[in-house]
């Protein structure tokens, strides 16, 4: 059995034909279709261990977060992370670059500090520069490509006279989504360190085509997509390293669309039902005198 027939035959949606033919499936972008061992994981989850993760100290419950736990830790692993705790589960690429922008950024960009990225970044990789920039006062600066179609990739002369002190951030795509063209992480990395400047990679496309060691790297921020089981979504996966910096809770109020977890402060908590008995009795209420 050939490659091709091997991978085709773990995927049970492509055993089926259309007009006649069989199922070829490109709508990756969109939609990824799911291995059996995937399918299995899923169904095995909601059949045994479907609870909440961290929210209870049953049973079920117990063995949800055990393999919640347990795919942050193979995670880590398959990156060679430092730590799992690195590894910060969100819904999706474009979410871990804005939660970034709306925490890191806002607390440490100020009216002329520079954000670095390039030319060929994904929208998604460029939008929340753009807003914050504008929010602080910065500037957002590109790092040119050589040739009409990318083809000579970064322009790394251009990159030793705009990486300069005043960059705060390099934010970079590991592989283009577009173009296709590899930067060598590590030497952007290596460079913006020299600097002082934070660095972010888009590991969007590469995570899955070519081994990621963030240790190797050296980066501060990963941002990554597709999913493991037992979740049928895809899910991004955010990488920080830990530096020791101030990072306030995102502002969801900055970007709608940004949905973060509510924070319940103690007024918002009332009392349940049966304890309003508990209370003492209010005094009777003063009428005024006609």
């Amino acid at each position: 059995m050939s490659d091709l027939a091997r991978t085709r035959a773990d995927f049970p949606i492509l055993h089926q034909q259309v007009n006649g033919k069989p199922l070829v499936y490109l709508d990756n972008g969109a939609t990824s279709q799911k291995p059996r061992a995937v399918i299995d994981a899923l169904v095995h989850y909601y059949e045994r261990d479907n609870s909440n993760v961290h929210r209870g100290l049953h049973t079920l419950s117990m063995r949800a977060t055990d393999a919640y736990e347990g795919a942050r830790t193979r995670i880590a692993k398959f990156i060679h992370a430092a730590d799992p705790a690195e590894i910060i589960f969100t819904r999706g690429t474009t979410e871990s670059i804005n939660i970034v922008a709306r925490s890191w950024a806002q607390a440490h960009l100020k009216p002329g500090d520079v954000i670095l990225t390039t030319e060929m970044e994904h929208h998604s990789n460029l939008v929340p520069w753009q807003q914050a920039a504008k929010a602080a006062g910065a500037t957002l600066s590109y790092i040119p490509v050589l040739g009409a179609d990318a083809e000579g990739g970064l322009d790394y002369a251009a990159l030793d006279t705009l990486l300069t002190p005043a960059v705060k951030l390099l934010a970079f795509t590991h592989i283009s989504n577009t173009l296709g063209t590899v930067n060598d992480a590590a030497e952007l990395c290596r460079r913006a360190r020299a600097v002082g400047a934070v660095t972010l990679i888009d590991a969007a496309q590469s995570i899955g085509h070519a081994p990621i060691d963030v240790q190797t790297l050296g980066c501060d921020f990963l941002v990554r997509r597709r999913a493991l089981p037992p979740r049928s979504r895809r899910r991004g996966r955010h990488l920080d390293r830990r530096r020791p910096v101030h990072r306030p809770r995102p502002d969801r109020r900055a970007n709608p669309r940004l949905r973060l977890p509510r924070l319940f402060r103690p007024q918002d908590v009332r009392p349940h039902r049966h304890r309003r008995a508990l209370r003492p009795p209010r005094p009777p209420r003063q009428t005024r005198p006609r």
